[in-house]
């Protein structure tokens, strides 16, 4: 359809029909999001604990029934990290998009990253 206001030619290529299929567009990479969020309704509905973190890191666990997700974010330019201390095993969930990493309990962040487990 004909937009009823005028649009910019630099504004087409963010348009859904030019991003729709794209695995790299913005539409494709929030698709890829929410659908990873409705796998896991303690995203949802679960309860809150927020983890100790240092710097521009955000991290808190969601928990419903028998599921227990971290979730870690890097809220600035440079790379972080955030220990979960106590032995915590974790394992990493996918299909969010993101390329977070975790190893013996330590979650390493790229720049405005994220990352998300399941406690084991």
């Amino acid at each position: 359809a004909k937009p009823w206001l005028p649009v910019p030619r630099e504004h087409l290529a963010q348009a859904v029909s030019a991003q729709q299929g794209d695995q790299n567009s913005l539409l494709e990479h929030y698709r890829r999001f929410l659908a990873f969020r409705r796998a896991h309704p303690a995203f949802a509905k679960g309860e809150i604990d927020f983890l100790a973190g240092e710097g521009d890191i955000v991290a808190f666990t969601r928990r419903q029934g028998n599921e227990e997700i971290v979730c870690a974010f890097n809220l600035g330019a440079g790379q972080a990290s955030i220990d979960l201390g106590g032995g915590r095993a974790v394992q990493p969930l996918g299909g969010h998009g993101f390329t977070g990493q975790a190893d013996a309990g330590k979650i390493r962040l790229g720049s405005y990253g994220a990352w998300f487990g399941r406690i084991a």
